[in-house]
């Protein structure tokens, strides 16, 4: 059944009648022909007011940043299979973006940012038009994104996130709706290998001053390894109101219930025998999985109370119930709140040139745990439990100096306070009792305080080219993922600095070329590394010295008129430095080399397109000590799509065509020739086989 539980079976189905009612045909615009149907159907000029910013308005922004920064539109996604964060990033600039088991967990990473987590993404921080959708400790969860339901990503790579008052290494990526201002009615359906299954329905309308849009979907597959079930159902709806034309408000809420089997990681043996549909034996027994219900609401304002300044305001709140049995059954009930100020302004003290941004955010996160020996899947005796708290409060100001016409010096610091709490409810004399009460009290509270100074440089040339460079301080304080019990007193935040340059532009008349190129180099003191210890267990520690350098290329060019090349290349050299046990050897997790591509041609008189498409990868260390790597790989694909009439179009994709057995992501060990528990270490997670998707839209 296509909706199998409540959420689903309930509220879902009494919206569908709801939204076709709601459509509002007459902001339906069939005049441009695209090869897809255009996301964008409403002419109207963009105010500055808007709560929700157009891509090219973003774009524009990014100008005066001295650093990496990106915007990646949906049509580089919706071509095709969409519906994965690999879907939507593999072709953002600086991301690794990496399927676990072919679901939408994944291993994300930016600057070798959370390289141990192919799961609850960290590292990065992640938004939805500018209110964080990553918990107050600092991890993710990728099934809150939609990629149908997202008009473009903002990409903000490490300390160049600091408008969203984000220090980490990675920095921040921003997943922005649409409104009802610019989208109309769609419906799109998509299938496939394995099991694949996409509904997707949308619709959007406005008026003078208010508009709103609403979206269901449903994603399901069987999976290319056993017990690798996943479905997941999603709502995501916003209203805007303008009361005037300086001031703008919105609401958002979205809701998610998924569904996600865990099949478990190979051995070596298993990968090199090609045996790689197989599930993990103790992830079948204990039927592994991750479930879990997701309620959200936010509020965003926007005012322009004096020329060239405005101010911008955003609250919200969301409620997460986890349900994860795994090697024990976790269950976490979470709310996660906050709010965030920021004002901005153009033209201070009388100069044109210079801009000046000051904010602040609060972010706030409480947690019930609740975990039980896991019988077949269901939870049995307590073996714990505890109360944790997150909180995090970030100010943050950056002034844009002007110099000239081409040349710009930035300015900015950030202060970051960070608290993480955890109240131990389950040992000796405790009610309730638990399982093998611990006799100690391990509860704890720990505070992480920085501030975080910045300095960059921009010129301009006169065909709009730039060319930037910044030094940067990063800070990261631990999640309760590597938290893990009790440990934080021993653990202290990640910190470091960072120097890095580059270039961004376009040469429309020299063979169409946009370019997006950076090199940077961070050393890092106190690296939060998590390794595999036992089976499912993981222990974090800080690494003593850590250096991540590398280069971030991405690269448009149209040599012939009718032929587009997307290119989009990693190097990444991430090393310790002199460790007393890793010396300098690579940090494991991702390979070391990694080119994504499509060459697409496109015959406009046919309103078609079709092309080969490349995922490469070098090898990758899966340990520390340099022993036991994950072999590089080259899966080949091929896109075909057309639109048929101004209302429907199609695609058909194929991937992987050469049916490689490759490993997409893998665990991140120590050591990984040592036994756990006398068996060898479950540390590979295979990529899809040779698959074929298709999918039809139909935008009236």
């Amino acid at each position: 059944m296509l909706f199998a539980r409540p959420l689903a079976a309930g509220f879902l189905p009494r919206l569908l009648p709801l939204c076709l009612l709601a459509a509002a045909p007459a902001f339906a615009d069939h005049s441009q022909e695209h090869v897809l149907p255009a996301v964008v159907v409403n002419t109207e000029a963009e105010s500055a007011v808007t709560t929700v910013p157009s891509a090219a308005a973003v774009r524009a922004a990014q100008q005066g940043v001295a650093g990496g920064v990106a915007v990646v539109e949906a049509e580089t996604w919706r071509e095709g299979r969409a519906a994965t964060p690999e879907d939507m990033l593999r072709h953002a600039p600086g991301m690794f973006a990496a399927s676990r088991f072919g679901s939408e967990e994944s291993r994300l990473s930016v600057r070798g940012s959370g390289l141990q987590r192919t799961f609850h993404g960290r590292g990065l921080m992640f938004l939805q038009d500018g209110v964080p959708l990553t918990l107050a400790d600092g991890g993710g969860d990728f099934q809150a994104m939609e990629p149908l339901a997202t008009r473009y990503v903002e990409v903000l790579r490490g300390a160049n996130a600091l408008q969203y008052g984000s220090g980490t290494l990675g920095g921040a990526v921003n997943f922005v709706t649409p409104s009802g201002r610019d989208a109309g009615t769609e419906l799109r359906v998509e299938g496939g290998s394995f099991g694949h299954q996409r509904l997707y329905l949308q619709t959007a309308g406005a008026g003078e001053r208010t508009d709103g849009f609403v979206s269901l979907s449903h994603y399901g597959r069987d999976g290319f390894q056993d017990h690798a079930e996943q479905s997941t159902q999603r709502l995501f709806a916003n209203a805007g109101y303008r009361n005037s034309a300086t001031l703008e408000q919105r609401v958002y809420f979205s809701a998610v219930r998924t569904d996600s089997e865990l099949p478990g990681s190979l051995t070596e043996a298993e990968r090199r025998a090609g045996d790689v549909r197989k599930a993990a034996p103790g992830n079948v027994t204990g039927d592994n999985k991750r479930d879990f219900d997701l309620y959200r609401v936010a509020y965003k304002l926007n005012w322009l109370p004096v020329e060239g300044g405005k101010l911008e305001f955003s609250s919200f709140y969301a409620q997460k119930d986890l349900f994860h049995p795994i090697f024990q059954v976790l269950e976490q009930k979470n709310d996660d709140y906050g709010s965030d100020l920021r004002w901005t302004k153009t033209a201070p003290f009388g100069r044109s040139a210079d801009r000046f941004v000051v904010g602040g955010r609060l972010h706030f996160g409480d947690t019930r745990d609740d975990r039980f020996v896991n019988v077949g899947g269901q939870s049995a005796a307590r073996t714990d439990q505890s109360d944790q708290r997150a909180e995090n409060t970030t100010l943050y100001g950056e002034y844009t100096l002007g110099l000239s016409e081409a040349w710009a010096v930035v300015g900015g610091v950030q202060q970051i306070s960070s608290l993480r709490r955890f109240d131990d409810l389950c040992h000796a004399g405790t009610v309730p009792a638990c399982n093998n009460n611990p006799s100690a009290d391990a509860s704890f509270s720990k505070r992480f305080d920085e501030t975080l100074p910045r300095l960059g440089v921009i010129t301009t040339l006169d065909n709009g080219v730039q060319f930037f460079a910044n030094a940067s301080a990063l800070y990261e304080p631990p999640s309760f993922g590597e938290i893990n019990g009790g440990n934080v007193v021993q653990l202290d935040a990640q910190e470091g600095r960072s120097l890095e340059i580059g270039s961004r532009g376009s040469l429309p008349e020299q063979l169409g070329l946009e370019w997006d190129v950076a090199l940077y180099h961070a050393r890092l003191d106190k690296e939060l590394l998590a390794v595999l210890t036992a089976p499912n267990t993981y222990s974090t520690l800080n690494a003593d010295r850590t250096v991540h350098r590398g280069l971030e290329a991405a690269l448009s060019l149209r040599p012939l008129p009718a032929l587009q090349v997307r290119l989009n290349y990693l190097h990444n050299d991430f090393r310790f430095d002199g460790d007393a046990v890793y010396g300098d050897n690579r940090i494991a997790g991702v390979p070391e080399r990694v080119l994504n591509g499509e060459f697409l041609l496109r015959l406009d008189d046919m309103r078609l397109y079709v092309g080969p498409t490349l995922q490469a990868a070098s090898s990758s260390w899966v340990d520390h000590r340099n022993l036991v790597a994950a072999p590089g790989y080259a899966v080949y694909g091929l896109k075909l799509g057309q639109q048929l009439t101004p209302a429907f179009s199609w695609f058909l994709e194929g991937r992987n065509l050469t049916d490689k057995v490759y490993a997409a992501t893998h665990n991140v060990v120590g050591d990984g020739t040592l036994l756990s528990f006398g068996q060898p270490q479950r540390l590979f997670n295979p990529g899809d086989g040779r698959a074929v998707y298709a999918g039809l839209t139909w935008t009236p």
